[in-house]
């Protein structure tokens, strides 16, 4: 991803987040919710009564989806989005 001045930025996850509204999973959104609280798999799935494995297969789902690549983006996206369920 070439990188976006702030604007840009916001329009860019703006619109990853109206994808998230359109696309994800009641649980993804609450895998997700948690991730942009910065917990570990299996915080969330301890949280979420989950095994941690469907938690990794939930995240791996969600960056499909919304076509996040790499640690750096996902990060970002997750700090955005953590903004959002606030």
């Amino acid at each position: 991803m070439k990188l976006l001045d702030n604007q840009d930025r916001n329009e860019y996850y703006l619109s990853k987040t109206e994808a998230v509204m359109n696309t994800l999973t009641s649980q993804e959104l609450k895998v997700l919710k948690h991730a942009s609280a910065d917990l570990t798999n299996k915080e969330i799935a301890k949280q979420m009564c989950i095994s941690d494995q469907t938690v990794k297969k939930h995240r791996q789902n969600i960056y499909q989806k919304l076509n996040l690549q790499g640690t750096s983006e996902i990060r970002q996206f997750l700090r955005y989005i953590g903004a959002v369920f606030r």
